[in-house]
């Protein structure tokens, strides 16, 4: 942890069951957004890749805005 911060590397922890992530994908959840428009997935067994590609689908149909930072996100346009 201390490598982390002497060189500013934020590192942000999710953890979730696959059965609520899954959840989350189909409800297209808003943290998800967040995870689409920076972060990046350090460990996976081929499920959040999976997972991720059912999201970017859905979003190509649905065409939700995210609002981070007071901008607004067109994730359609960003994935």
């Amino acid at each position: 942890m201390q490598f982390l911060a002497t060189q500013k590397i934020n590192l942000s922890i999710i953890l979730v069951s696959k059965n609520e992530f899954s959840q989350w994908v189909l409800d297209e959840n808003p943290l998800l957004y967040g995870i689409l428009t920076g972060y990046e997935c350090l460990y996976d067994n081929k499920f959040f890749k999976r997972q991720m590609t059912i999201l970017k689908n859905r979003i190509k149909l649905t065409k939700p805005v995210y609002a981070e930072y007071g901008r607004m996100i067109h994730l359609e346009l960003v994935i």
